[in-house]
């Protein structure tokens, strides 16, 4: 019989930014110098209207620069949530155990094989990112609408004991 301690765990990590979450900062700060060299070298409303508009978007995409992943197991179902800045929840995905065929360590032999199996396979990624984490990274195996997914996750060990007690027949190391 599980307790109710045994039937929750709750895991959250914050994710490294790559060049390509960068790039939307990038790109509204170009536009304000660009909206400035308008304003300095013609006149009218153009530039500072440009300038306007890049400074509004730098504020809102470095805003949003701050993205975590939380993972929230009750009795085998999990839900995954993307929190932007520590203030916006929104819910990104979910799978119930039971639909779940295998769940394996990303850096295995097995989850290779599982890849070169299903070459088609849409793979999820909601981990940190960072390499040096690599063995607490673990994929979820599904079939959803006759299509091969894997749901990467990054998990603590009371995620992994809860996945070990939930998935018995699922898990492989």
């Amino acid at each position: 019989m599980v307790n109710n301690l045994e039937g929750y765990a709750e895991y959250a990590v914050q994710k490294k930014l790559k060049a390509k979450d960068r790039m939307p900062v990038v790109a509204s700060a170009a536009l304000m110098v660009v909206g400035l060299a308008i304003w300095t070298f013609i006149a009218g409303w153009v530039g500072p209207s440009i300038l306007i508009i890049g400074i509004a978007l730098t504020i809102i995409t470095a805003t949003r620069q701050e993205l975590e992943y939380e993972y929230i197991f009750v009795n085998g179902d999990c839900e995954i949530s993307k929190i932007v800045k520590r203030s916006s929840r929104k819910k990104v995905y979910e799978f119930e155990a039971g639909k779940i065929q295998k769940v394996l360590p990303y850096t295995s032999i097995l989850f290779d094989n599982e890849r070169q199996a299903h070459p088609d396979m849409i793979i999820r990624d909601y981990t940190s990112c960072f390499p040096d984490r690599k063995e607490k990274w673990y994929a979820f195996i599904n079939n959803s609408k006759n299509r091969t997914e894997a749901v990467i996750v990054e998990l603590n060990d009371k995620c992994i004991e809860h996945v070990k007690l939930f998935y018995k027949n699922k898990y492989s190391e």
